[in-house]
C-alpha cells in the first residue's frame, strides 16, 4: 500500500469498503483482531442496518438497494453478494444480531471484546458463522479488492502525477492521481522545460514556459512576462506534510443512512483517485471551489494569498501532503525527494514543512514508539538538507508545529458519530482494532493525552532549536506554531462550535471550515511576522487580470 500507515489506512479503506462490499469478508492478517477490514464490515453492516431504520425495509431489500447507489464498477459485485447472503444475514437481524455480532459471523472480525455499539442480545453469531470455504473461494473470485490495492499503490507509491508525458513531475490534464489538484497544470505536457515555476527559458515570448498564463508582446513589442512579472519577487508554494495538509476527508454523508440515495456515491471514484483527499480545498494549496457537494464550505490558503499578492505566481504550488507521514518517511531518499523544484532554473519558493500529527500519532497502545526529540531534529535537518540542494537561493521554509490534538477528546467524546455510536465508542473500538489514527489523542485515558500532548510540544520545541543552530545556503527558515487555538477562538467568537472545525466521520482531521481558516491564519502569521516569506504585492496586477482575465483558469 502506499506510504498512508495502518492507523491512516484504515479509515482510506472503511469507505472504499461502501462500494466494495465483497472483500470484507476476506480477513487480511495485518492489524489486531480483525483490524481494518473488521472496521470496514462494521460500518458497512451498521449502515445497512440504520437504512433499515430510516427506510422501513428488511435488510435484504435495503442491501439490494444500497447495491443500486455506488458507482457503476462496483453495482455487480454488490448485487452478487446480496444474492449470495442477503437471506443468510437477514436471518441475523432477525436475531437481534449487532453490526459486530454479524462481522464475527463473517469471519471478519475476531475478538468479542471490540465492539463498536453495545451488544445485543439473543443469538452469539461468532459461534454460528455461515460463511464456508466455498463461500470465501466464491468472494475471493469475485472481488475487486486487489485490483484497487494494486491501482492505489501504482498510482501512490511515488507521490508524483500518474500521467506526465514529459516527466517534469506536472500534469496537464488529469486532476486526480496527484494531477492538477495537486499541482499547477502543466500547460505544456510535451515538453520538460515548461512547467509552472520555470524561470530560465531559451523560448521565445510567445510561449508561456512558466505556465502563468502571462505570454506574448505588448504593441510596443515588450514582453508581458518582463513587464508585468520581473523584479516582483515572485515564488512558489509547496507544502510538505501529512494527511492534514492533503486534507484527508470522508464525506460523512457516506456513512449518515438519512443521507443516502441515488446521487450520493457519484463522486465517490473521483475522490478516491484523490487518495481520499482534498488537496484543491486545502489549507495549504487549495484553489477550486466544490463542484461535487462532498467538500462544500469556505475556501482559503496559502496559495490563494500568494496568488492574489502576484497573479505571476498563477498555478506555481505543490501539494507534496502524504496520507500517513512522519519526519521519518518524509526525509530523503523518501516523500520529499517528489517534490519539483530546480535550483537553477526555477524560481524560489515558500516552503510549508507540516507534519502536525505523526509522530506521535499510531495505532500501538503505546507511547514508546512516538518519535523521541533525537530523532526529531535528525529526521527534519535530513529534509532541510535535501531542500537545500534542491530549492533555488532566496527561497524560505516555514517549519509548522505540531497540532494540539487535545482539542479532539475534549470536544467530540460524548457526541453522537454519523453512525449511531459515540465518538468515545468509535475511540475504544478502533484503538481495540488498533487501527486508530491517533491512540494518543483518540483515547478516555487522561494520562495518555496528556503524554501525547507532551510529547508533541517537545517536539515542536525543536524546530526553533534547529532555527538557533542551522544555518543553509538556499533558504531563510522560521517557526510558526500550528493556529489551531487561533481557530477556534475566531470561530467560535462567530458563533460557531469547536466541533464544526474537525472531521465527522473520523473525528481527527481539520474539517473544511478548519482549512479556511488555517489558510489565512498560517499566511497571516507569516505576513505580520516574516513578510519576506510572502513577498511583496505585485502593482501588475490589475493590468494582469485585464490583459489576461483568469490566466487560462
Amino acid at each position: 500500500f502506499f506510504i498512508c500507515d495502518k492507523m491512516l489506512k484504515s479509515f482510506c479503506l472503511i469507505v472504499f469498503a461502501l462500494f466494495i462490499v465483497l472483500p470484507v469478508v476476506e480477513v487480511v492478517q495485518a492489524d489486531a483482531n480483525g483490524g481494518v477490514p473488521c472496521a470496514a464490515c462494521t460500518l458497512v453492516i451498521q449502515l445497512l442496518l440504520n437504512l433499515m431504520v430510516v427506510d422501513d425495509e428488511q435488510f435484504d431489500h435495503v442491501l439490494m438497494n444500497y447495491c443500486t447507489t455506488l458507482p457503476a464498477p462496483y453495482t455487480d459485485p454488490c448485487i452478487l453478494f446480496a444474492n449470495q447472503f442477503g437471506e443468510e444475514m437477514l436471518t441475523y437481524v432477525g436475531e437481534n444480531a449487532s453490526s459486530d455480532q454479524m462481522c464475527r459471523a463473517l469471519g471478519v472480525c475476531t475478538n468479542t471484546t471490540c465492539n463498536l455499539l453495545p451488544t445485543r442480545t439473543g443469538i452469539l453469531p461468532e459461534q454460528k458463522s455461515f460463511v464456508t470455504e466455498e463461500t470465501k473461494d466464491f468472494l475471493r473470485q469475485n472481488s475487486v479488492w486487489q485490483w484497487l490495492q494494486e491501482a492505489i499503490y501504482k498510482w501512490t507509491s511515488e507521490h508524483i502525477p500518474a500521467i506526465d508525458l514529459d516527466g517534469d513531475k506536472f500534469a496537464g490534464h488529469t486532476e486526480t492521481l496527484r494531477g492538477t489538484n495537486w499541482r499547477g497544470k502543466d500547460c505544456d505536457p510535451l515538453s520538460n522545460n515548461v512547467y509552472p515555476g520555470r524561470q530560465d527559458s531559451s523560448f521565445p515570448d510567445s510561449i508561456d514556459q512558466d505556465c502563468n498564463g502571462i505570454y506574448g508582446r505588448d504593441h510596443l513589442g515588450r514582453s508581458y512576462e518582463n513587464l508585468y512579472c520581473s523584479g516582483t519577487n515572485r515564488r512558489g508554494l509547496i507544502a510538505l506534510g501529512d494527511s492534514a495538509t492533503a486534507h484527508f476527508r470522508i464525506p460523512p454523508q457516506y456513512l449518515t443512512a438519512s443521507d443516502i440515495n441515488s446521487t450520493t456515491y457519484d463522486h465517490m471514484i473521483y475522490w478516491g483517485l484523490n487518495e481520499a483527499d482534498w488537496p484543491h480545498r486545502s489549507w495549504g494549496t487549495g484553489h477550486l471551489n466544490d463542484t461535487t457537494g462532498d467538500c462544500a464550505g469556505p475556501l482559503d490558503s496559502i496559495y490563494l494569498n500568494l496568488y492574489n499578492r502576484n497573479r505571476c505566481n498563477f498555478r506555481d504550488f505543490q501539494n507534496i501532503g502524504v496520507n500517513g507521514a512522519r519526519t521519518s518517511s518524509m526525509k530523503p531518499p523518501g516523500i520529499i525527494e517528489s517534490m519539483a523544484r530546480n535550483p537553477l532554473s526555477d524560481y524560489p519558493a515558500l516552503v510549508i514543512f507540516a507534519l502536525v500529527g505523526n509522530d506521535v500519532c499510531h495505532g500501538q497502545p503505546t507511547t514508546s514508539v512516538m518519535t523521541t526529540p533525537e530523532e526529531f531534529e535528525q529526521n527534519v535537518v535530513a529534509s532541510l538538507d535535501y531542500l537545500n540542494t534542491t530549492l533555488p537561493a532566496g527561497s524560505f521554509v516555514a517549519l509548522i508545529g505540531l497540532a494540539q490534538g487535545e482539542i479532539l477528546w475534549n470536544t467530540m467524546w460524548n457526541r453522537t458519530h454519523p453512525i449511531g455510536c459515540t465518538y468515545e465508542e468509535l475511540y475504544d473500538y478502533l484503538n481495540c482494532l488498533q487501527i486508530s489514527p491517533c491512540w494518543g489523542w483518540m483515547n478516555s485515558d487522561p494520562e495518555v493525552r496528556a503524554a501525547t500532548s507532551l510529547r508533541a510540544r517537545e517536539l515542536s520545541l525543536v524546530y526553533e532549536k534547529i532555527i538557533k543552530e542551522y544555518t543553509f545556503a538556499n533558504f531563510e527558515m522560521a517557526y510558526h506554531p500550528f493556529p489551531l487555538p487561533q481557530a477556534v477562538e475566531y470561530w467560535t467568537s462567530q458563533g460557531g462550535q469547536v466541533y464544526e472545525l474537525i472531521e465527522p466521520v473520523d473525528g481527527f482531521h481539520p474539517s473544511q471550515i478548519a482549512n479556511a481558516l488555517l489558510g489565512q491564519f498560517v499566511f497571516d502569521d507569516l505576513l505580520q511576522a516574516h513578510p519576506e516569506f510572502v513577498g511583496d504585492e505585485n502593482p501588475n496586477n490589475s493590468l494582469i487580470q485585464d490583459t489576461f482575465g483568469d490566466q487560462g483558469g
